[in-house]
């Protein structure tokens, strides 16, 4: 599902997002207009894990510690409903150059989903607080199904950081010749080093829900977007100029 829409969370934070939405994973896309942090520069990424079951982000920011990370950045979101100010998920972050890529981890509260604001769907378990859950049904009227990978340029302090935040969450993680790989049991990210100026979205690879008979080909900017034929899409970003 593709929906635009503008959130408002922690006491008046807004931001507008660009969002394509599967049935476990999604993407976030930022116009240059649509963010108010005066630290947000064109061309950045962000990546994030967001654990299924309680505890996940705890688990997380233990295993960060054990590797030597003695202060990750750790809190709470709040998201705003007209004048309530609802608790949101919790997070820990490490902290990257923010030209190029950020990671972190979130884990959504129990109470989010079960405040009649949040508008989620009932658990399919107890203690069910997965992506799943928070997201919309409607993917399933449309071609894509999950994002199967995807590959990000970024320098090696950003690929070091990003290693030890897959490691805390348990991903199985490989080197390769241009940086790492790293999967859990449905999507894989792939890392590759360069220098901070041709840091950025490489590619997306999407599994549909149903396969396409021919190939359909889309030009986005600078980006293309080929479905099919068979049951993949993919996404290309050209390297920045």
């Amino acid at each position: 599902m593709f929906e635009v829409r503008t959130t408002t969370a922690n006491g008046g934070e807004t931001w507008k997002g660009r969002y394509l939405s599967g049935k476990q994973t999604y993407l976030e896309l930022f116009g240059p207009k649509d963010m108010q942090d005066p630290g947000a520069v064109a061309g950045s990424t962000g990546l994030a894990i967001s654990p299924d079951t309680a505890g996940g982000v705890a688990a997380i920011k233990a295993g960060l510690i054990r590797q030597g990370i003695k202060h990750p950045d750790a809190g709470r979101r709040t998201r705003q409903f007209g004048t309530d100010q609802i608790p949101w998920f919790d997070f820990v972050s490490l902290s990257g150059d923010p030209q190029s890529l950020s990671v972190w981890a979130m884990e959504y509260l129990p109470s989010y989903f079960e405040d009649a604001h949040s508008g989620r769907e009932p658990a399919d378990h107890p203690g069910d607080i997965s992506r799943e859950r928070y997201q919309s049904d409607t993917y399933v009227d449309r071609q894509m199904r999950d994002v199967l990978s995807i590959e990000i340029a970024c320098p090696s302090q950003d690929a070091k950081s990003a290693l030890a935040m897959f490691k805390a969450a348990a991903f199985d993680v490989r080197k390769t010749r241009m940086g790492l790989e790293a999967s859990d049991s449905s999507t894989t990210v792939i890392l590759d080093t360069a220098p901070r100026e041709q840091a950025g979205l490489r590619r997306i690879i999407f599994v549909l829900n149903a396969p396409a008979k021919d190939a359909h080909v889309e030009r986005i900017g600078r980006s293309t977007l080929i479905v099919g034929p068979g049951d993949h899409a993919v996404w290309s970003f050209w390297p920045p100029r």
